[in-house]
Formats: structure tokens, sequence, C-alpha cells
């Protein structure tokens, strides 16, 4: 839905983030890039990965590229249903604002927003992508 800039996803439109989870606790990870135009092929690139606190289950590590690329990331808040999160690396200059929705209302939006905010981000430079609708 929302992230902020950063040199992955640079031109990205209509990018999607899909998530799976096998039996034996692992993530898979599928990103999608449009480069300028929803029109061309996506870039795609696939991830693996396992959570890595298991305390708060909120931390995990993805490998990218057969595992040569990882990064850490965590989920700073979701909702209850998990129709939504927020996201970070351990860079805070990475931050996603995720939904299992093509798209949400303003108000939604304007919520997750401000709940970025108050979790310390700078939100005035977030990229919105738009999605087509699913059917």
């Amino acid at each position: 839905m929302a992230r902020l800039p950063n040199k992955l996803q640079t031109d990205c439109v209509s990018g999607t983030s899909d998530w799976s989870r096998t039996p034996d606790g692992v993530f898979n990870v599928v990103q999608t890039c449009h480069t300028r135009s929803a029109s061309v092929p996506a870039k795609i690139w696939r991830g693996a990965g396992k959570i890595i606190d298991a305390v708060t289950n909120s931390r995990f590590r993805i490998g990218f590229f057969g595992g040569f690329v990882h990064m850490d990331y965590q989920v700073l808040d979701r909702g209850d249903d998990y129709s939504w999160c927020i996201l970070t690396a351990a860079n805070p200059k990475y931050l996603w604002i995720m939904s299992k929705r093509p798209s949400v209302s303003a108000e939604e939006k304007a919520a997750l927003v401000a709940r970025a905010r108050s979790l310390g981000y700078n939100t005035s430079g977030l990229v919105f992508d738009t999605q087509a609708p699913t059917s």
C-alpha cells in the first residue's frame, strides 16, 4: 500500500508482496514490481525465511536471491484480523504499510499513516501504490 522510497523498489508501481507460511514455519515471500507502468512485465524476487524472535513472533529474517542477501524485518503493528501491518527493517529508512486488500478507504489509509508517524517514522515521503482490484 505504501513504502518509504528504497533502491530496490525505485520506479516500482503496482507492487505486491505475497507471503505464505509452510507447516514447518518457513515464510515464502514473492515480491513483484512493475517498473514505471503496470502494463510492463513484472520483476519478481523470491525469498524464504523464519521467525528470529520466538518471544514476540514479530521479527523475522528473509533470504533473497537464493539466500545470498538477507534482511531482518519487524512487524511494528498489525490489525487484529491480520488485514494490515506496518513493517520495518533493521534500518529505520525502510518502512512499509501493507494491506491484504488492494485498496483501503481514505480514513483507514490516514489512520495507518498516523500510526506509522506515532511510531516515530517520517511519513511525508511515503510512496503510495495503486493496485488493480482483485476479482
